[in-house]
């Protein structure tokens, strides 16, 4: 196991370094820890309109990014941690093999995580973590949220919650969830900060290689992002045609 230190909190950059480093590193399994300014994320097959208030985002200039996995969307912060394992895989889907090392990292620091549902991580029944999969050759993307300190009220103003009242299209719809921040169930106090420094100890021991970024591999998520992320054509020309 390894991990690329990235210190971004740009989420149009951190799309990109994700992508690279999936297409990248393939000497061995990868773990990622990453946060953004707030943002919504949508999934490669989501219509946009069909998920979000778009002008209540204008209105607060908050963007939207498409990532290259399938899924919900999802709302991002600075108080949410996002987690990327990048791992070999035999062609299958199953969350329960990298759900299961994360669920466990998260107790062995005092998170009482379980699973619930498919692919979603909970606290009793509130959910704190939502994940999605991307396959390719036999390599396995697979990354989520960590509900730490976000800003839920957030979440009410900006996502739709009338989803078939106007129009239908081939895209994925999100599944509407009552979550909770973790924060709020730690048997003590801790940092979003140490809350990232514990968890990827547990996930990347001390003495697994902790790479950084040459400058031609930064130019090159620089230029992933400004050519694809940035694009009008990936994040707005993707969305699933509507049918009236």
């Amino acid at each position: 196991m390894l991990t690329v230190r990235n210190v971004s909190n740009n989420p149009f950059y951190n799309q990109a370094f994700e992508e690279y480093g999936y297409k990248t590193f393939r000497d061995d399994d990868v773990f990622l820890l990453w946060k953004n300014t707030p943002a919504v994320v949508v999934g490669s097959y989501q219509n946009i309109c069909r998920e979000v208030h778009v002008e209540a985002l204008r209105q607060r200039g908050i963007p939207v990014v498409r990532r290259i996995s399938g899924g919900g969307t999802v709302y991002h912060d600075l108080g949410n941690v996002n987690y990327t394992y990048i791992v070999r895989a035999n062609g299958t889907v199953d969350y329960d093999a990298v759900l299961s090392p994360v669920i466990a990292a998260l107790n062995a620091i005092g998170v009482p995580a379980r699973k619930n549902r498919t692919c979603d991580i909970a606290i009793g029944d509130l959910k704190i973590s939502g994940s999605a999969q991307r396959m390719i050759k036999g390599w396995l993307l697979h990354h989520g949220t960590l509900l730490f300190s976000t800003d839920l009220g957030v979440l009410d103003q900006i996502t739709t919650h009338r989803k078939n009242d106007c129009f239908q299209s081939r895209s994925t719809q999100s599944a509407i969830c009552t979550v909770t921040n973790i924060r709020e169930h730690l048997a003590a106090p801790m940092t979003i900060e140490e809350f990232q420094t514990r968890l990827l100890d547990q996930m990347v021991p001390p003495g697994c290689p902790r790479l950084t970024l040459t400058a031609e591999q930064e130019a090159e998520v620089c230029r992933l992002r400004d050519e694809k992320y940035r694009s009008w054509e990936w994040t707005w020309g993707k969305t699933p045609e509507v049918h009236h």
